[in-house]
């Protein structure tokens, strides 16, 4: 309905318990304003490591402006020996 004020929404795909935020930041033109640290790297692998995560996806805000803290990431956690797809190839 048009104006329905309580619209019934879809189950998000990940539980919020599994979506794991990182410190950085990326302008919708590509510059970066936080870059992505080794220790913000190293908290998210301990993190997917102690949760038993068998796959990941990663999504940052404006990587497909500037895809680099994404490819980083991803690198990092498929050394973890998990499948990872990265958003950025998915939807660019």
């Amino acid at each position: 309905l048009l104006y329905d004020l309580e619209p019934e929404r879809a189950s998000p795909l990940v539980p919020a318990e599994l979506r794991i935020g990182v410190r950085e930041r990326v302008a919708h033109d590509g510059s970066i304003l936080t870059a992505l640290g080794d220790d913000e790297i190293a908290r998210v692998a301990r993190t997917l490591r102690r949760l038993g995560i068998e796959s990941v996806a990663v999504s940052l805000l404006h990587a497909n402006a500037d895809p680099s803290h994404e490819r980083r990431l991803g690198e990092a956690l498929a050394a973890l020996g998990i499948p990872v797809t990265l958003g950025h190839e998915v939807s660019p």
